[in-house]
């Protein structure tokens, strides 16, 4: 609006500009990190399909988020369907994390399944987590989620109020 330019081209040149800043080289993550998924779009918020279950019901998209504490940086990826058409799978999250932490990074998150491969002896991982069920925000030794949360909380407000429907395949530019 202050710059008098046509809807079209400001589209043009955010998305110029989203695109660049989806391809620069991003340093491994080290220290103590975040993780967590999210996942956005359609309505019936917070339920799954059955009980435990992280695959969403109504066409939502699964984001994947890792929180550097020391470093205050944040990364996000939209999880892709495996060849089975599973999304989040241990798998997958270990692939994922192992392109973006470095080794002997302290991995904290919550208690779901997926993450269950960082406590296996030959992980490269500390993993600490943080059991939401039982209303616990930190752990018992001091670890929390609570970084990673709040980054969830302002990208769904600006998400739901701004989009109501946004294809998938610009989600990792958001």
């Amino acid at each position: 609006r202050e710059l008098h330019y046509a809807d079209s081209t400001i589209y043009k040149m955010r998305r110029k500009i989203q695109t660049a800043m989806d391809n620069y080289d991003l340093k491994p993550f080290s220290g103590v990190v975040q993780i967590d998924e999210a996942f956005v779009k359609g309505s019936n918020h917070g339920r799954f399909t059955k009980a435990g279950d992280k695959e969403k019901a109504d066409g939502k998209y699964p984001i994947l988020g890792i929180y550097e504490e020391n470093g205050k940086r944040v990364y996000c990826y939209p999880a892709q369907k495996n060849e089975k058409g599973q999304h989040l799978t241990g798998k997958q999250l270990k692939t994922f994390i192992e392109s973006i932490c470095a080794p002997g990074t302290i991995v904290v998150s919550d208690e779901w399944r997926g993450y269950n491969f960082m406590d296996k002896p030959d992980s490269n991982y500390h993993h600490e987590t943080v059991d939401h069920n039982a209303r616990q925000r930190v752990n018992e030794n001091g670890y929390t989620t609570n970084g990673i949360e709040g980054f969830w909380s302002i990208i769904k407000k600006m998400y739901y109020s701004t989009h109501s429907n946004l294809p998938k395949e610009w989600m990792h530019l958001y």
